[in-house]
């Protein structure tokens, strides 16, 4: 249990507890992407959850694009949310930086989500058209931004893992994070490498789950941390 003056206190309180709201804002929007995916996947009747990315929900050619838009939003809040609680709990340097590179690929993730692509990205037709230039800007635009998103949230963890080994209120939660922030980037290198077979959208499914519930499980461990007055 760290400790704190009773000089600090109000500071440390304040803090403290806008933390924990916003760990609680990133639960919640996770669940919500959660359903959100779910409830556009069955609106999708062609939607296959095994082998399309969920990018092709919010697509031009989606008939649940609507519903998934605003899955990306939500999806966006959480990675905001526990970046901000994790930059007002953790102190550091790595654990910084790591905070801030989980906010800077949510609101990535925000743009990523109103860049609609023009077809589903893990189908040869979609892969064909690319290849032929016959996709929109959006659709080119949110295929980088998701590049640059998955590369921040995976150099979060490893950044986020090292801040949090050296707080020591919080050291127990490195190698947890440091296992997720592995299996991420292994994930993350397998869909990359278009090795999935017909399972893409599964890879895909489970790098999303842990680059974005990985920071929001973390905010939840840190913000509910109460310092100790003396």
């Amino acid at each position: 249990m760290s400790t704190i003056s009773p000089a600090d206190a109000p500071t440390i309180t304040t803090s403290s507890t806008i933390a924990r709201t916003l760990a609680k804002v990133g639960v919640g929007a996770a669940v919500t992407t959660a359903a959100a995916i779910i409830i556009a996947g069955f609106a999708d009747p062609g939607y296959s959850a095994r082998s399309e990315a969920i990018s092709a929900l919010a697509s031009v050619e989606s008939k649940s694009a609507s519903i998934m838009i605003f899955g990306f939003v939500t999806m966006a809040l959480t990675a905001v949310s526990a970046g901000a609680a994790l930059f007002l709990g953790l102190k550091g340097k790595a654990a910084r930086t790591g905070s801030v590179f989980v906010i800077i690929g949510g609101l990535l993730t925000l743009v990523a989500g109103f860049a609609r692509q023009s077809c589903s990205t893990l189908q040869q037709s979609c892969l064909n058209r690319e290849s032929a230039g016959m996709v929109s800007g959006a659709h080119v635009t949110h295929n980088l931004i998701s590049l640059v998103l998955f590369v921040l949230l995976v150099s979060a963890g490893f950044f986020l893992a090292a801040g949090l080994k050296r707080n020591a209120a919080h050291r127990h939660l490195s190698p947890r994070a440091r296992f997720a922030a592995f299996a991420t980037l292994g994930l993350m290198v397998w869909f990359g490498s278009g090795a999935y077979g017909s399972n893409g959208g599964l890879v895909e499914s489970a790098f999303i789950l842990l680059a974005f519930g990985t920071p929001a499980y973390l905010a939840t461990r840190v913000a509910s941390h109460e310092p100790h007055v003396m």
